[in-house]
């Protein structure tokens, strides 16, 4: 009971931090993890979204994806599904 009471406190105090955050910083904190996330994480998320690169459109995907030109910045597919 006490775990459970403590995940709530938790859970609760992530949500109001997420809730404070202007769009500015949490563009900032998208960018932050975006640079920190490995090679195989960018690939996956880029292929689950259908998207390139963070915010410039870069092509990150494999050479041989013939399927990768045209997809929009994935900050674009970012910000259509959570705003």
């Amino acid at each position: 009971m006490v775990i459970l009471f403590m995940l709530f406190l938790v859970q609760f105090a992530l949500a109001c931090a997420c809730l404070a955050l202007s769009s500015d910083q949490q563009q900032h904190v998208l960018r932050l993890g975006w640079s920190r996330a490995s090679s195989q994480l960018k690939y996956r998320m880029q292929i689950r979204f259908s998207c390139c690169g963070f915010d410039n459109g870069t092509v990150n995907l494999p050479e041989d994806d013939s399927d990768n030109m045209g997809h929009p910045p994935c900050t674009e597919v970012i910000r259509d599904i959570y705003y």
